[in-house]
């Protein structure tokens, strides 16, 4: 019996000598940790990189505020550009034809617009005049009134002209309050 537990003995040993002379194994929570710490660190260096490189916050909100000043003076506005009675003949009677007549251009234009209306008064009233004088009746009883639409913003980008983009300072003209009346002697 004696040789057993020697014989057990040297078996043990023997196994225990093995694990020794074999490389140890790392437990994988320490290359997990070490991973991690690697990403954390090259995640802050990029946040750090962006930040550095980045431009400020306060450009941003400049060109956010430039760009609603852009989109402000793009925004249309309604000028009135003259309002009267206009005679028209082309029907062998005389007509008598109420109307204001608006235009529609960009904000930024506006000023010019009511400027050259104020300066060139006389000049608009007739050249409108003779839009209605020569414009044949049906004409002037046309649903939308395309035509005569046409022939005030003719005139109207006549008397404008164009900016400084060499756009037309007007859009569009609308006319409202627009009615017809025969004048009988």
């Amino acid at each position: 019996m004696a040789e057993k537990p020697a014989e057990q003995q040297a078996e043990t040993q023997d196994a225990s000598k093995a694990p020794a002379d074999a490389p140890k194994k790392g437990s994988p929570v320490k290359m997990i940790a070490i991973v991690a710490v690697l990403m954390l660190v090259e995640g802050i260096g990029v946040y750090g990189l962006v930040t550095l490189t980045s431009p400020a916050r306060g450009a941003a909100a400049e060109l956010a505020l430039e760009n609603a000043e852009l989109a402000a003076e793009e925004q249309p506005v309604e000028i009135e550009l003259a309002k009267g009675r206009y005679l028209n003949l082309q029907t062998g009677r005389a007509w008598s034809w109420r109307a204001r007549i608006y235009v529609r251009a960009k904000s930024r234009n506006q000023t010019y617009i009511e400027e050259q209306t104020e300066r060139n008064r006389v000049l608009i009233d007739e050249k409108i005049s003779e839009v209605f004088a020569r414009s044949p009746d049906r004409n002037l009883r046309e649903p939308g009134r395309e035509t005569l639409k046409r022939q005030l913003l003719a005139v109207a980008h006549e008397v404008f002209g164009t900016d400084a983009d060499d756009e037309p300072r007007v859009d569009e003209v609308m006319i409202v309050d627009f009615q017809g009346n025969p004048i009988d002697y």
